[in-house]
């Protein structure tokens, strides 16, 4: 289901964040000022194309440490997004599982009781089942907190690599 932000992301998401070491205003400042605000080469572009390609490196890491189901959906379900806020001044990359298919991803990225149900609409009480054994906790993984802060190096490098991209398209 899209909105008018792109796809909807479900409650479990991570975040990408640029190191400040980078200096971008300096980058930025090497795009000629005569381009117009949403043309290919302005500083808004510059800086989507920068964060779109520091999120992709995450969701390429977190895709490969999800567990691959029968189905493959939530593997499927990762996607990213990439949001400005305050007028260009904040950006966001975005990094979750789409809402729909991977509405069950929080539950192994945080972990979860493990239930027992009987067929649908009845209680377990009354089916005899075996008592559980062992754990009745399933562990947390952390993927996406793991993909983001292994790749932090990669983000920032392929944020700068996207700008300077952008630099020299724009004639800069």
């Amino acid at each position: 289901m899209a909105n008018n932000f792109g796809p909807r992301i479900s409650k479990l998401k991570g975040v990408v964040t640029i190191s400040e070491s980078i200096d971008i205003e300096g980058l930025l400042e090497q795009i000629p000022r005569t381009l117009e605000k949403g043309s290919i080469g302005s500083r808004e572009s510059a800086m989507k194309k920068g964060i779109v390609a520091a999120t992709k490196i995450v969701q390429v890491s977190y895709k490969s440490r999800v567990p691959r189901g029968e189905t493959g959906n939530l593997r499927r379900s990762i996607i990213t997004n990439v949001k400005a806020y305050q007028d260009g001044k904040v950006w966001f990359g975005i990094a979750g599982a789409r809402h729909g298919i991977g509405n069950h991803m929080h539950l192994i990225e945080e972990g979860h009781e493990i239930r027992r149900r009987g067929k649908r609409g009845e209680s377990a009480k009354g089916q005899k089942l075996e008592p559980l054994t062992g754990k009745t906790r399933t562990e947390a993984r952390h993927d996406l907190l793991k993909a983001i802060d292994t790749t932090q190096t990669a983000q920032d490098h392929a944020f700068v690599g996207a700008i300077v991209q952008a630099i020299i398209d724009a004639g800069g």
